[in-house]
C-alpha cells in the first residue's frame, strides 16, 4: 500500500494566491513513487489526502432562484451528460479543467463571490496554470476548480430539479408545445434541440461521447432528459409527431450533437419568430386573394366544380375527415384560378401551402408536407377555411420527377405516410399538379374528387380570351385568332394583359400578338401556331371517295351518331385532311391534329405515354382527333423487330377502342398496316385523284371564280389529259399565285396545273 502524508492543512484560496511556491502543492504531494503503480483517479487522491471538501462547498450556490432558467437548464443537462457518458469512478474526470464546455455550463452554479474569488486568483497566475473558458469571459485556476467540483453538494441536483420545471423559455418551442399539446417526452426533446442550437458549450459537450448508433444515442438522451430510453425511441419514430411534422430530424449514426437537429418546419418558425397561433399559421400558408373570375368562366367544368363545392361544404358541417380533390392538367390551364373560384363561391377563405421559406429558398418535401400538417392542426374546427396545395409534383425530387415523366410510374417515397395524410385531414383540401404521373396510384385513388384540365372547346377559349383581354381594347378578330390556338392558355393571356397595361403607348393588337408569340416560343419553341392554310374552298363534291360511301353520307351519319373510327387512305393531296377539317366543322367540334413528329419519342415508353395523353386531353364531345401518318404507329406486329414497336400498336388500339368520340387516322401508305388494327376502324375510306368532272369543277371554281361557270373547250381537253390530278396540286398553284402577288389568268392557272402534274408524273 502506498502511504501519502500531508504536511499542514489544505490552504485557502488566498493562501494559494500569496504563496507562489505552493501553487502546485497538490500535484507534488500526490505524486506516486517511481514504482509501477496504477494511477489513482482524482477522487481517490482527494480521499487519500483527507482533503476537507466542506472548505470548497461554500462556493456552490445555495439559492438557485437567481440563476436564469436557461443557464440552469444547461447546467442540469451538463450534469446529466456526465452521468450518461462516464462510469462511476471516472465521472469526475469529465469535470476536469480539460473540459471547457462543462466548466462554462456549470459556472453559473457557483456563487458570485466564489466566481470573483477565482477570477482574482487567476489574475495572479501564469497562463499554464489557467483554463480559459469557451467564450474567454472567465478564466479559472485549474486545481481550485477541480477541488470545487469535487466538493459539489449532494443535494445540488435535487435543488436544480425543484427550481427547473422544464418549462420552455423560447417563444417558438413554447408555441409548438401549446398548439400541438405535446406530451412530456416530446416537449423535452424539442426544448433540448432548441437549447443545442443556441448553446455552443452544450454542442461541444455533446461531441464528447463520440459517434454511436441511434440505440445508444437514445439511451444517452434518455439519461440526459431524465426519462426512459423506450420513451425516447417511441417519440423519435418516423411516424411520431416530431419527425412527421418535420420539427426534428434524426441521424442514425452520429455523436449526440448531430443525433437530433431542427427539422425544416422548426427552422421556418425560428426564422419568422411567431408570437401567436395566427402568426404561426402564416409561417406555413399564405391567404390567397379572391378569384378574379367566377365559376361561369369555366363552363366546361362548372358541373364538376359545383360538385366539389357541395362536397366541401358538407364535409365541414359534418366534420368529415379525408376529403380531398385533385386538379390535374397542363400548366396554365386555370387549375389554381378555378380552385380560388370554388372557394370564393362558398364565401370561404383559401390558404395556399407555401413553396419557399422566409429567405425565398424553395422548401423540400418534408418542409411542405410538415407545413401542410401544421396548417391542418391550426385550422381544425374552422367552418370557413380551406387549403390549397399547389405544385404537388415538387414533393418528388427532380430526378424522381423526370423518371416518372419518362416511365409513367411514380416513385414510392414514404407512400404509406402520404396516404395517411390524405385519409386523416380535417380541413378539406384541393391538391393541384401539372403531372398526374408524379402521384403513386395508391395516392390517386384516395382523392374523393378529381378534375382533369384539358384543352377547353374553342367557344370556351374565346370567352376566356374575351374576358381576360376585355379591358385591353383588343380587336374581335384577334380574339378569334387567339381562340383558334389550342396552346394559348389563361396564363398566357394574363401575361399579355399585364404587358398591355405596362406599355400603354403601344398599339394593342400588335403588342398582344408579340407577347403571345414570345410566350409560345418560350413554352413550345414556336412563335406562331402552325395552322394548315386551306387554299381551296372546302367542297365535298371535289372529294373522290372510292366505294358506295359518299363524303356527304359519311358526314351525315357521324353527325347523327356523334362517334366513329375512320381510316382515311390514299395518295398525297387527295383530300384526306380536308375531309377531316370539313367533318369537324360540320360537327361543330375542334380538330386536334397529331403527327408522327409530335408523338413519337426516342425514349422507350414515352411514345405510348404521348398517345395516351392525346386521347386523354381530347374532350369526346367537343373535339375530333386526327392522327396523321398513322402508318408510323400501326405497323404489322408480325414484322416488328423491337418490343416497343408492338407496345406502340397495342397502346393506340386500346386508346381507339376506349375513345367514345370521333377518331380519324390518315395515311398515304396502306400496305404494311397491322391487320388486327384495321379491323378496329368502323370505316376505311379510300381517297382517289379528281375525276374528269371534278377537274372541270375545281378549275371553274379556282381559275374562273365560279364553280358553275362554263369551262372553255380547249381547257377541258387539257384537263382531260391531267389524269391523277389532285386537290393538293390545285392548292400548290394557289400558293404560287399568293407568293407572286398577282392573279393568274385561266390559261396561266391551267399551265401551272399541268406543270405540277408533269412534275409529279416524273416522280411516280
Amino acid at each position: 500500500m502506498i502511504s501519502i502524508s500531508l504536511v499542514g492543512s489544505l490552504p485557502s484560496v488566498s493562501q494559494v494566491a500569496s504563496k507562489s511556491k505552493t501553487i502546485r502543492w497538490l500535484s507534488n504531494c500526490i505524486k506516486p513513487p517511481t514504482c509501477s503503480v496504477t494511477p489513482l483517479c482524482f477522487t481517490d487522491r482527494l480521499s487519500l489526502m483527507g482533503v476537507a471538501m466542506t472548505e470548497y462547498q461554500k462556493y456552490w450556490r445555495k439559492d438557485l432562484s437567481s440563476v436564469s432558467p436557461k443557464k440552469l437548464r444547461l447546467a442540469r443537462l451538463a450534469l446529466n451528460f456526465c452521468r450518461a457518458t462516464l462510469d462511476e469512478k471516472a465521472r469526475l474526470s469529465i469535470y476536469s479543467s480539460a473540459n471547457r464546455a462543462a466548466q462554462s455550463l456549470l459556472l453559473p452554479l457557483i456563487d458570485p463571490e466564489g466566481q470573483a474569488d477565482l477570477s482574482k486568483l487567476a489574475d495572479d497566475l501564469d497562463d499554464h496554470d489557467l483554463d480559459f473558458l469557451i467564450n474567454d469571459e472567465n478564466k479559472l485556476h485549474k486545481r481550485e476548480w477541480d477541488q470545487i467540483l469535487a466538493a459539489m453538494p449532494e443535494n445540488l441536483f435535487e435543488n436544480i430539479r425543484l427550481v427547473d420545471q422544464q418549462d420552455p423559455f423560447n417563444e417558438v418551442p413554447n408555441l409548438f408545445c401549446k398548439v400541438l399539446d405535446l406530451d412530456e417526452v416530446d416537449r423535452r426533446l424539442l426544448l433540448f434541440v432548441d437549447l443545442l442550437c443556441s448553446s455552443k458549450p452544450l454542442r461541444m459537450l455533446c461531441r464528447e461521447g463520440g459517434v454511436e448508433n441511434s440505440q445508444i444515442n437514445s439511451e444517452r438522451l434518455a439519461l440526459l432528459l431524465e426519462t426512459s430510453a423506450y420513451a425516447v425511441r417511441t417519440a423519435l419514430r418516423p411516424e411520431g409527431r416530431l419527425r412527421q411534422l418535420a420539427l426534428l430530424k434524426m441521424s442514425e449514426n452520429a455523436d449526440l450533437e448531430d443525433f437530433l437537429q431542427p427539422g425544416v418546419v422548426l427552422k421556418q418558425a425560428n426564422e419568422h419568430s411567431p408570437r401567436n397561433e395566427a402568426e404561426l399559421l402564416g409561417v406555413f400558408v399564405e391567404e390567397l386573394t379572391p378569384a378574379q373570375v367566377g365559376l361561369n368562366a369555366f363552363p366546361h367544368l362548372v358541373n364538376q366544380a359545383n360538385r366539389v363545392r357541395k362536397v366541401f361544404e358538407q364535409a365541414l358541417k359534418m366534420q368529415e375527415a379525408g376529403v380531398n380533390a385533385l386538379f390535374y392538367g397542363s400548366a396554365g390551364t386555370g387549375k389554381t384560378e378555378l380552385a380560388k373560384a370554388i372557394v370564393s363561391s362558398m364565401g370561404y377563405t383559401a390558404y395556399n401551402v407555401r413553396t419557399s421559406d422566409a429567405n425565398g429558398n424553395p422548401l423540400n418535401r418534408e418542409g411542405r408536407l410538415g407545413g401542410y400538417q401544421m396548417a391542418q392542426i391550426l385550422l381544425q374546427g374552422s367552418q370557413s377555411k380551406l387549403l390549397i396545395f399547389d405544385e404537388i409534383e415538387d414533393l418528388q425530387g427532380t430526378d424522381e420527377l423526370m423518371l416518372s415523366g419518362l416511365t409513367g410510374y411514380a416513385p414510392s417515397q414514404d407512400k404509406g405516410w402520404f396516404n395517411r395524410v390524405l385519409e386523416c385531414n380535417q380541413v378539406p383540401t384541393i391538391w393541384i399538379t401539372n403531372y398526374l404521373d408524379s402521384l403513386d396510384p395508391a395516392a390517386r385513388r384516395r382523392f374523393l374528387l378529381s378534375i382533369a384540365f384539358r384543352t377547353p372547346p374553342r367557344a370556351v377559349r374565346r370567352d376566356m380570351a374575351a374576358g381576360i383581354l376585355a379591358q385591353t381594347g383588343v380587336s374581335d378578330w384577334l380574339i378569334d385568332q387567339v381562340a383558334a390556338d389550342v396552346l394559348i392558355n389563361p396564363a398566357a393571356l394574363s401575361n399579355a394583359r399585364r404587358v398591355v397595361r405596362l406599355c400603354p403607348d403601344e398599339e394593342v393588337n400588335a403588342l398582344v400578338i408579340d407577347t403571345l408569340a414570345d410566350w409560345r416560343r418560350t413554352m413550345h419553341r414556336q412563335a406562331a401556331p402552325r395552322n394548315r392554310t386551306v387554299n381551296t374552298t372546302i367542297d365535298l363534291r371535289l372529294l373522290n371517295m372510292e366505294g358506295a360511301n359518299t363524303p356527304s353520307a359519311v358526314v351525315e351519319g357521324i353527325r347523327k351518331s356523334g362517334q366513329g373510327r375512320l381510316c382515311l387512305f390514299g395518295k398525297p393531296g387527295t383530300g384526306k385532311t380536308q375531309f377531316a377539317e370539313y367533318l369537324a366543322e360540320a360537327l361543330d367540334r375542334e380538330l386536334i391534329v397529331a403527327t408522327a413528329s409530335t408523338v413519337i419519342s426516342p425514349y422507350v415508353g414515352v411514345t405510348e405515354r404521348n398517345l395516351a395523353d392525346l386521347f386523354e386531353d381530347a374532350d369526346p364531345g367537343s373535339a375530333v382527333i386526327l392522327l396523321d401518318e398513322v402508318d408510323s404507329f400501326l405497323i404489322d406486329r408480325r414484322h416488328a423487330e423491337h418490343s416497343w414497336e408492338k407496345t406502340q400498336v397495342n397502346e393506340l388500339l386500346q386508346q381507339m377502342e376506349r375513345f367514345p368520340g370521333v377518331f380519324i387516322a390518315a395515311t398515304n401508305l396502306m400496305d404494311g398496316l397491322d391487320a388486327a388494327a384495321m379491323r378496329r376502324f368502323d370505316l376505311k375510306l379510300q381517297f382517289l385523284p379528281l375525276t374528269t368532272e371534278q377537274r372541270y369543277r375545281v378549275f371553274a371554281q379556282e381559275a374562273l371564280g365560279n364553280a358553275q361557270a362554263a369551262v372553255p373547250e380547249t381547257s377541258m381537253r387539257l384537263l382531260d389529259n391531267l389524269k391523277g390530278l389532285t386537290l393538293g396540286d390545285v392548292a400548290n398553284v394557289q400558293r404560287q399565285q399568293k407568293v407572286l402577288g398577282e392573279a393568274l389568268s385561266p390559261e396561266q392557272f391551267l399551265n401551272r396545273l399541268r406543270a405540277e402534274w408533269e412534275l409529279k408524273a416524273k416522280d411516280e
